[in-house]
């Protein structure tokens, strides 16, 4: 009888603690980089969007998982030139605009189809000019190829990841190659 009792608290207590635990492990901030490029009429701009996608499985959905937001996100890009590593841009932290479109160098992002995103460069149309995209003194980017490493800054833990932007004198001027 001791046993049955000691068995049904057990299961009790585990039923209990269901959905804390899946609420733990499967709710926590997702992540996602997508580079793109915003076409404009005088400047196209290449840039970074930042995405906490939320739950898409139903059956987690179900079960009253919902993803949590992304607090204290801080962005640090640098460009290298692609084959032999020269720095052309030291990284700085990059201001992003939030979903509210709002600026700000650090931000939380809540689970949502709609991205945070921070500029990298700018292609001016009308002079055939890149510039990278930052308040600092202008630096040209010349003809080429350049690796953009982005470090993102997520409640403590880094996402790293690497994109090849290529420099042309004519149009466009500038876009993103896959690695």
């Amino acid at each position: 009888m001791a046993c049955a009792a000691l068995l049904l608290s057990v299961i009790a207590i585990v039923i209990a603690m269901y959905p804390v635990i899946t609420q733990m492990i499967f709710g926590k901030p997702k992540i996602e980089l997508n580079f793109t490029t915003q076409f404009m009429d005088s400047d196209d701009v290449l840039q970074c969007e930042i995405y906490n996608r939320p739950i898409r499985s139903s059956t987690l959905r179900k079960l009253g998982v919902n993803r949590r937001a992304a607090e204290d996100i801080v962005t640090i890009f640098s460009i290298k030139k692609h084959h032999n590593e020269d720095i052309v841009f030291q990284g700085s932290l990059s201001k992003m605009r939030s979903y509210t479109g709002t600026y700000a160098q650090r931000i939380s992002l809540p689970a949502s189809v709609l991205p945070a995103e921070f500029g990298i460069a700018i292609a001016h149309k009308d002079s055939g000019r890149v510039t990278v995209f930052t308040e600092r003194p202008q630096v040209i980017l010349l003809p080429g190829e350049y690796d953009v490493h982005i470090d993102i800054i997520v409640e403590g833990r880094r996402i790293s990841k690497t994109k090849i932007l290529s420099v042309t004198s004519g149009k466009p001027f500038a876009q993103w190659i896959d690695n």
